[in-house]
Order: C-alpha cells, then sequence, then structure tokens
C-alpha cells in the first residue's frame, strides 16, 4: 500500500470526520488563553532551563481527528531541563483534562505508527517504525512512552547525557526537544528527537543516523501519528531495540533461539588460558571436531558432532584483490583502501568515561597503524552416515596474548592497550574508537549458503563424506598479527563449558 503524502491525508481526513463541534472550538481556545496568561507561573524554580513552553499540543490534533471523543483528553506539557554541561532531563507533566476523565479515546489505527511522508530514497521497514535509505542502511528508527494517566503528578522524565546540543522546538504543533549526542570530542554525532503526541498520550523518542539531516527529519515527524497507547504492544520498545540489530546479529540470535535451551544461565565463555591449553591449540592443517547446528534428518535445528573443520591456508595482504566475489564485500569497507587499492591506515583514539553530565569522556591517546587483509580458507567434512541440511557456521578471529603467567582473551582494542600500561607510562582507558574497518568478526565470506528462512553463513547441505570450502576474509590491524587466532566454536553453552580451546586455530604471524 503506498503511502500518502501529508496534504493528502489531511484532505482525506476532511472528508471522512466530521468538523470539530464549536463548542470544541471554544473550549480549545479558552485553554490556550489560559495557558498563556499562567505560563509565567507555572513551572517550579528548580528549573534552570529555557522556559519557552508550547501551549498543550493536542488542540492541533483535536482539530484535525474529527472522530476522537474529546471529553476526557489528558492534557500534557513537555519541557527541557539542564543537568551540568552535557546533562538534560526532559520532562512531561500532565496539568489536568478537558472535561470527564471517564472518557476514552476511540482508535481505528490498525498500526500503532502512521507515515504521512516517507523520503525518496528512504523506505518503511516491515516492522512499521524503523526507516531504512535506499541501500537498506539504517536512517531512524522510533519508539515509544505511553504516559500515565495521572492528571498532576510528573508523568515521565527521560535523562540524557553528552548532550552537546539541544533545542526545544514545535513540529506541527507538537512539542518536541532536539538533541546532538557525542562522547567525545572526536566522536560522530548522534541525533535524537523527544515529541510530546498528546492525542495519543505517548512521547515518541526517535533515533536518527548522522547522515538524516535536520529538515529531512523534521519533516517526517511532522507527518506521523501515533495510535492511542492502548493500541501499542508492550513489545514495542524490545523490537525497535532488535530493528537495530546487524542482519548477522539478527541471525544469531534467532538461531540461537531455536536451540536446546541450557540447563543453567551462568555460562560464561573462557577468556584466561594456560600456556599447556595454547600449547595444545590446533594448528594450520589440523582437523578440528566442531559441534555445529543443522537440520538432521531426525530434526531441525538439530545439533551435529559429525562436522571436522580444517583451516588450509592463511593469507596477510595490504589490498582486497585476494575476494573474488565482490558481492560478498560488505558495503562499509567501500571507502577503506586508497586510490591504488591498498588499505589505509586506521586511526585510534583511546578514551577514558566520564559521567556525560560535566565532562564528555576523556581522550587518552591518538595513534595511526597500517591495516591488514587477513584472508582464511577452511573446509568442513560430515564424516557421518547421514546428509546434513542448513548447517550454521560461525569462523571468528581473536586476539591471544601473554599476560600476568597466564593468557588471556582480548575482546577489543581497549584490553590490548590496558595490557601495555607498562610500555605506555601507566596509561589505561575504558574503551577505544577507529576510524578503519577492523573487526575480529568476518566482514566478508564465501559462498553463502542455506534454503528457506536461512542465508548467509550457512553450508545448505554436506552429504556423508563432503567437504565444502569456504573462505572468510577480516581487516586488522596490523600490530595485532601476532596475536590471532582464529575461533571455529559454531555453538556455545554450559555443555561446551571450558572446551572453547579446542577449537581455536593457531595462526600467529611474526
Amino acid at each position: 500500500m503506498k503511502h500518502m503524502c501529508y496534504d493528502s491525508l489531511k484532505q482525506e481526513l476532511n472528508k471522512s470526520f466530521p468538523q470539530t463541534p464549536p463548542e470544541i472550538r471554544s473550549m480549545i481556545g479558552q485553554e490556550v488563553a489560559r495557558q498563556m496568561d499562567n505560563k509565567k507561573t507555572a513551572f517550579s524554580p528548580r528549573r534552570r532551563s529555557r522556559r519557552r513552553r508550547l501551549p498543550l499540543l493536542i488542540f492541533a490534533a483535536a482539530l484535525l481527528l474529527g472522530t476522537v471523543s474529546f471529553a476526557g483528553i489528558q492534557l500534557y506539557q513537555l519541557y527541557m531541563e539542564n543537568e551540568g554541561a552535557y546533562g538534560r532531563t526532559i520532562h512531561v507533566e500532565g496539568t489536568g483534562t478537558n472535561g470527564d476523565t471517564n472518557a476514552s479515546a476511540e482508535s481505528t489505527a490498525t498500526a500503532w505508527l502512521q507515515f504521512g511522508y516517507i523520503p525518496e530514497d528512504m523506505f518503511l521497514e516491515p516492522n512499521g517504525f524503523k526507516l531504512s535509505f535506499a541501500d537498506s542502511s539504517w536512517a531512524m528508527t522510533i519508539i515509544r512512552h505511553p504516559l500515565k494517566s495521572d492528571t498532576s503528578a510528573e508523568s515521565l522524565a527521560l535523562s540524557e547525557q553528552y548532550v552537546t546540543f539541544s533545542e526545544e522546538l514545535e513540529i506541527n504543533g507538537r512539542a518536541a526537544v532536539y538533541l546532538t549526542i557525542q562522547r567525545s570530542a572526536d566522536a560522530e554525532a548522534q541525533t535524537k528527537v523527544y515529541m510530546l503526541c498528546p492525542e495519543a498520550e505517548t512521547v515518541l523518542e526517535v533515533y536518527a543516523a548522522p547522515e538524516l539531516s535536520k529538515e529531512t527529519l523534521v519533516k517526517v515527524l511532522e507527518n506521523v501519528t501515533p495510535a492511542a497507547a492502548d493500541a501499542v504492544s508492550p513489545d514495542s520498545a524490545n523490537e525497535a531495540a532488535k530493528s537495530m540489530e546487524s542482519p548477522l546479529e539478527s541471525a544469531i540470535r534467532f538461531f540461537c533461539s531455536l536451540l536446546p535451551a541450557r540447563e543453567t544461565n551462568d555460562y560464561q565463555p573462557q577468556t584466561r588460558f594456560t600456556a599447556e591449553e595454547i600449547e595444545a591449540m590446533h594448528d594450520i592443517g589440523d582437523a578440528v571436531s566442531v559441534p555445529m547446528g543443522a537440520d538432521t534428518p531426525q530434526k531441525q535445528h538439530d545439533v551435529t558432532n559429525d562436522i571436522t573443520a580444517v583451516v588450509t591456508d592463511v593469507q596477510i595482504s595490504d589490498n582486497l584483490t585476494l575476494l573474488d566475489r565482490p558481492e560478498y564485500i560488505p558495503d562499509h569497507w567501500a571507502d577503506i583502501t586508497d586510490e591504488n587499492g591498498n588499505l589505509l591506515p586506521a586511526e585510534i583514539t583511546y578514551l577514558r568515561r566520564q559521567d556525560g553530565v560535566n565532562a564528555l569522556d576523556e581522550i587518552v591517546e591518538t595513534e595511526t597503524i597500517a591495516q591488514k587483509l587477513v584472508y582464511t580458507t577452511i573446509t568442513y567434512t560430515n564424516n557421518g552416515s547421514e546428509t546434513l541440511k542448513n548447517i550454521c557456521f560461525r569462523i571468528d578471529l581473536c586476539g591471544i596474548a601473554e599476560k600476568n603467567d597466564g593468557y588471556l582473551l582480548y575482546a577489543d582494542r581497549a584490553e590490548m592497550y590496558n595490557a601495555d600500561a607498562q610500555l605506555r607510562g601507566g596509561l589505561s582507558c575504558d574503551y577505544a574508537n577507529s576510524t578503519g574497518a577492523a573487526s575480529f568478526e568476518a566482514g566478508y565470506f564465501d559462498p553463502h549458503g542455506g534454503d528457506g528462512m536461512h542465508g548467509g553463513n550457512y553450508i545448505t547441505e554436506l552429504k556423508p563424506q563432503e567437504t565444502v570450502t569456504i573462505h572468510t576474509a577480516y581487516i586488522v590491524n596490523a600490530d595485532e598479527l601476532p596475536y590471532l587466532f582464529v575461533d571455529l566454536n559454531a555453538i556455545w553453552g554450559d555443555d561446551y563449558q571450558g572446551t572453547e580451546a579446542q577449537r581455536y586455530v593457531d595462526i600467529r604471524q611474526q
């Protein structure tokens, strides 16, 4: 179904719905006048922000949506309060109703959010609250905070830190707050908007990609219509959070949900190893037994122990010429090479967290490091007597370095930085940002397989004694090469506690 533009929607509503009764228009005018007269005394002295209160924005919706029963409509006000240099709290308060509090609004919405305008270079995702750009990259997500029915006490308070710019504004008659959030001086700014929709007793919280201009964002929000709060699924917020997952994260979460439930919830992956465990890890060319999720003749979404994997080859390159399936090269690798096709160096910034209210995160150190492509060739063989289908593989890199008479698996760049604290004059950090594409997760793999609901990191079928070859590629920082291992673990859980090291392959480069 095509989405109507705002003017067409307004005309259609005017045709379909009766006009607002004169007594309602009179009541609205009186209420606006009352609030404008009282605006200087309506606020507590503890609020330090600029107090440009917008008169209660239910009225624009009331004038437009003639089928709403206006008796008992809750009135709200939205305002922002500063906390320190970078903290903001967005308050929403109920100020009473315009009549019978037992009356309720009628809703005929089939979805909790309707878009009257969507830019030509975007499309609405099936979940109904996320817009993506034409290339499927994320553009914006809207979640909602239903308001309480309390008519006098504060209904909602939402806190934000690391706010470098804030502005109160009006979006199509609705009170809103526009925020720019930036964790540190060198970080990419993020955009967020809170918009009060009193006609639906809701505050919309809007996350927007940095590429989305303020003008386009505001135009989209001018033309959104939320349904009444009681028409919303309680899982909306959870679904909105999931909507920003990568396709790989979504696939992993879905597949894990289909596996047999673990007996306990205290599973923790192994992160420390003895010298003996490191010595016992596999080398290139060794056959490794790898439990994997697969469809077996007995059941779908089963686990098989009949597969062995072999890392047959590892190549290091300064460019992407080893990748012979361009269609599988991720979009975010498009700008990581220079005019000669060589990988650009990465600028890595190490930061120490601050409270985000009185200070942004502190930059400890910045360094520039060359990036390398790590290209692996891995075979999987079905050693059983039955055909397996839709076999889910996971092939990651990990860094393991010597520390404190043992070895530690490093989850991120910050941990590797802190391991060298003595060499860095005692400096330490909480996290690191990088301009490059370095990641221990495979950015590229081929072939892509699976059928039906499956796809991507699946082997479509393996007959008995059959072997298939998978190629994976990663971008890593050059100084990580001496610490690299391939992690072939495809399933995690209590049954595999303490055995992860049996599925690591040593590919350290000297």
